[in-house]
């Protein structure tokens, strides 16, 4: 390559690899602010129209893969003459570095296996191939994760024409073009030129299995003729003989994958997935028998033991009897120790099979109202959609994702819209056992929507074997609406709103208010309307003089109808706190929505950011937020302003640190990184803001706070005084927050111009004009008897 500092908008830092596909290079993308890795092309491919073309076009089928376990293709891109792919970076140490000289522990071996065959499957499902594995294309992160590299070198397989063959080239290929791999681990047809298919991909992670097992290659050879010679006719020295500790089934797959015979081998990596699985178990048992035995007196063992068999013995009478008067529909019953019942479930994301993505509000709507439904009772963990939703599209391993959310069962279906036919499937799987409770097909109308998610519900408590109240089946039996209509209208607005644009916003509020139309007391529909409201003036779409009439109307219409929605509740909080300052009803609010749903994040969220917080009672807000992110650790907006909350309490380093574990979830997430840039100028670390924020001046009006901010307080007088000019100018036709210009003149020393947006600011009812009393960055304000009058203007309590 040559010495590029930049490429495009890529600025270029050091080499970190290279392979037959050309260079690799650290980079950092200046439009979005993240590093990436670059691979250039090599020449050869580069200068081939046709060749380059079809690479454009496979690499977007590569890009299509999202898999937590396979490393990210953003984008197929040419600057001065260069194409090059960009990439997830990846900061971890490859395979080959950590397997030790005599091999890994077995409890690694699986654990990374069953990973890496997660991984290999979602692509294989996409009709990709990889046929470059080895452990130097593998790499593991410091958390301990798989990140599969280098897909970007696979053969796409036609599935209309199988002879077909990428454009994509490995790091071995002959004058003929037709082996492709890596030496080592290349399977017998690759060395011999003959046709693959995912099999090829089996035998690579043999290879791979083997050598994590051993710490040596099954095939050696002192040249590449003599090792091409053992991969095609030498059988591998017995496992058992290198080592003694492998379980025999472990041995037995890794034998499987490595047979020459493509016939002979696993016909899937889900069956090799499914193989290492059945492994792992054991060793799971093992260690859940020792710690129950560490933790219990041999007599308490000894009891417990006989009482459980003697209920066995009665559970498999009731199977038997259960079997022989089996009922239409259901496809699984498993034998199961009812002394355990589950108390904790995530519901994921259904995939959705219709002919058009137009049912896609189904898809996430159906999991999302049974989500909501459940987290309603007392003695069940259900995980938050923030949580589950992550996983949408991708594949649904149900005990690893339930591992990963840390709860005992997970639900997942799949869902088509058929006209006016809904067929869905569901299966709800223990975790604990790999076993399947129960599974079930509805194929009905779709007017039958709502009768179906209500029996869902039902069921599944019935089959975590959850005791109930009879307050608490009231709760769960409670109809939100019985018009079929209205409830998929509901969930078409729930689905705009969750997209956030503009438009999309406008959407949600427009089917939300048809819903009413069809059934005028649908209070959670009100909900979602009064919800979409109060948030407009944030990014800001709609000024709150604007928006909040609105809001109030639809808020006091779902509690007239629905006294006891918490969710309504927490609206009506979240409005007499950040916009009306009415703090004492804003209180009565928040702590009524918490007794009504404890469970529910977004009313200790809200209670936390919105009114805790502004009053300056911080103990109390973090330890609010704290259980929010207990009940939703992955939602990204509480994550974000958790963040906050630590900043108005001054706890800067703890700001830092919550903000930067946000920023790493989701780079692009721009609330996010408009908190990371917060906390870093709170630390004074301005240039560090800025670098961040670099090139998105243009692009983000929720990021000019912390770019005017940084200027100024790095003496870059100009460039702050240029971003209030762009506020100035959008101000001529739309609502800005008057609040954050206040901020940046604050910080160029400009106390009259500052004091001027405060007043402004206080007219609108900006969001953030409660915050007054705790905000860090109105402290050169502070000593002004203009600031002290400002505060008696929000009612604060004594």
């Amino acid at each position: 390559m040559p010495d590029y500092r930049t490429l495009a908008h890529y600025r270029v830092h050091d080499r970190i690899g290279g392979g037959g596909m050309g260079e690799v290079y650290r980079a950092t993308d200046m439009k979005l602010g993240r590093d990436v890795a670059l691979k250039l092309l090599p020449a050869e491919l580069a200068s081939d129209p046709q060749r380059l073309d079809r690479f454009r076009r496979e690499a977007k089928a590569l890009a299509a893969l999202d898999h937590p376990g396979i490393v990210t293709v953003f984008s197929v891109e040419e600057a001065d003459g260069v194409p090059f792919l960009t990439m997830q970076m990846v900061d971890g140490q490859p395979l080959d570095r950590l397997i030790p000289e005599r091999g890994m522990p077995v409890e690694r071996i699986l654990q990374i296996a069953i990973e890496f065959a997660d991984a290999l499957m979602a692509a294989h499902d996409k009709g990709i191939l990889h046929r470059d594995l080895k452990p130097a294309n593998v790499m593991v992160t410091s958390e301990g994760r798989l990140k599969i590299l280098d897909f970007g070198l696979a053969k796409i397989r036609d599935l209309g024409n199988k002879a077909g063959q990428s454009e994509l080239p490995t790091e071995m290929k002959t004058s003929e073009g037709v082996v492709m791999g890596t030496m080592p681990y290349m399977s017998p047809e690759q060395i011999s030129g003959r046709a693959v298919d995912q099999r090829t991909d089996i035998f690579s992670l043999g290879v791979i299995l083997y050598e994590m097992a051993t710490g040596r290659r099954p095939f050696q050879g002192s040249s590449s003729a003599e090792l091409a010679s053992a991969i095609l006719r030498d059988s591998p020295r017995p496992l058992a003989e290198l080592r003694s500790d492998l379980p025999n089934s472990l041995v037995e797959l890794i034998g499987r994958c490595l047979e020459k015979s493509v016939a002979d081998r696993l016909p899937s990596v889900r069956h090799v997935r499914d193989r290492l699985r059945d492994a792992e178990a054991p060793l799971i048992h093992a260690a859940k028998d020792q710690a129950n035995s560490n933790a219990s007196h041999r007599g308490d063992g000894f009891r417990v033991a006989m009482l459980h068999k003697r209920k066995r013995g009665a559970v498999f009478v009731l199977a038997l009897l259960l079997a022989a008067a089996g009922g239409i529909g259901t496809w699984f019953f498993n034998l199961r120790d009812t002394s355990a019942a589950i108390d904790s479930l995530a519901v994921l994301p259904f995939e959705n099979r219709s002919p058009n993505s137009d049912s896609d509000y189904l898809s996430n709507g159906l999991p999302e109202s049974l989500i909501y439904r459940l987290s309603q009772l007392p003695n069940l963990k259900v995980s938050p959609t923030s949580s589950v939703f992550r996983y949408k599209g991708k594949d649904t391993d149900p005990i690893k994702i339930g591992r990963e959310l840390g709860v005992q069962a997970v639900m997942t279906g799949h869902i088509a819209e058929l006209g006016e036919r809904l067929v869905i499937s569901v299966e709800l799987v223990d975790v604990r056992r790999k076993k399947t409770l129960w599974g079930e097909q509805y194929d009905r109308k779709i007017t039958d929507l709502l009768e179906i998610q209500r029996e869902m519900a039902s069921e599944i408590t019935h089959r975590l074997q959850l005791k109930l109240s009879g307050e608490v089946e009231q709760m769960l039996a409670k109809k939100y609406t019985d018009n079929n209509e209205a409830y998929q209208l509901y969930l078409k607005g729930k689905y705009h709103f969750s997209r956030r644009t503009r438009q999309d916003e406008e959407k949600s509020v427009e089917f939300l208010q048809q819903a009413i139309k069809l059934d005028p007391r649908f209070a959670l529909a009100y909900a979602g309307i009064a919800e979409s409201y109060t948030t407009r003036p944030l990014y800001p779409y709609l000024s709150p003089k604007e928006a909040l009439p609105h809001a109030k109307k639809a808020v006091a219409k779902a509690l007239a109808l629905d006294p006891e929605l918490a969710e309504a509740h927490i609206i009506a909080g979240y409005i007499a706190s950040s916009y009306d300052w009415n703090w004492a009803e804003a209180e009565h609010e928040f702590k009524r929505a918490i007794e009504l749903n404890p469970n529910l994040a977004n009313a200790h969220y809200r209670y936390a950011w919105t009114y805790l917080t502004p009053l300056g009672r911080h103990e109390a807000a973090i330890a609010e937020m704290k259980q929010a992110m207990e009940l939703e650790p992955l939602n990204l907006i509480q994550s974000a302003h958790f963040a906050a909350v630590y900043l108005y309490a001054r706890q800067f380093d703890a700001a830092l640190e919550q903000a930067r574990k946000t920023y790493d979830l989701d780079p692009t997430f721009v609330i996010g990184k408009s908190w990371l840039c917060f906390a870093l100028n709170a630390k004074g670390m301005y240039a560090e803001s800025l670098a961040i924020l670099e090139n998105t001046r243009q692009t983000d009006s929720l990021l000019f706070p912390q770019m005017s901010y940084a200027s100024a307080k790095m003496g870059r007088r100009q460039q702050a005084e240029d971003v209030i000019k762009r506020w100035k100018e959008n101000e001529k036709s739309n609502y800005v927050i008057n609040y954050w210009i206040a901020v940046a003149y604050a910080a160029l020393g400009e106390k009259d111009a500052a004091f001027a947006e405060l007043e402004k600011a206080y007219q609108s009812h900006d969001f953030f004009f409660h915050r007054l009393k705790v905000d860090p960055y109105l402290d050169p304000l502070r000593n002004d008897p203009r600031y002290e009058e400002m505060l008696k203007r929000l009612n604060l309590p004594e």
